[in-house]
């Protein structure tokens, strides 16, 4: 890990951002990587994935050849990225077809593009006929 990242953990996790008291830094950052695993399987594909706390991922391939994840903002349909957002996911968090129109009969919004659902057949899917392809 380096330095920086090293820093800016003791400042946010460490008992009053300070290397003292009875728990060393090394401690302190071997219980937070306990509480905080890694994904064992992470996504090897494109694809919709929810987290544990229910938040919908696209996982999609960027131009360089990597994977890269974007979140789901309900509201708006969009999808926003957040840095990190692929080390908390794992490939058994991916959804599958029915799961995908759960959520988009819940929310009236296609969870593939984000697109509002307006067709009263999609409304009914969950999902438009176009995405429901690409799960």
């Amino acid at each position: 890990m380096p330095a920086s990242s090293l820093r800016w953990f003791a400042q946010n996790f460490l008992p009053n951002h300070r290397f003292a008291d009875s728990v060393t830094f090394r401690q302190a950052l071997d219980r937070w990587q306990e509480a905080n695993p890694l994904p064992t399987n992470p996504p090897q594909n494109e694809g919709m994935y929810r987290d544990a706390s229910g938040i919908v991922y696209r996982v999609q391939k960027a131009s360089a050849g990597h994977l890269y994840a974007l979140t789901l903002n309900t509201s708006t349909g969009k999808f926003d990225f957040v840095r990190g957002a692929m080390g908390g996911l794992d490939e058994s968090m991916r959804l599958t077809l029915a799961q995908c129109q759960e959520i988009g009969r819940a929310i009236g919004r296609c969870v593939v593009c984000g697109a509002r659902l307006t067709d009263p057949e999609s409304v009914e899917r969950g999902i438009g006929p176009i995405c429901a392809s690409r799960v």
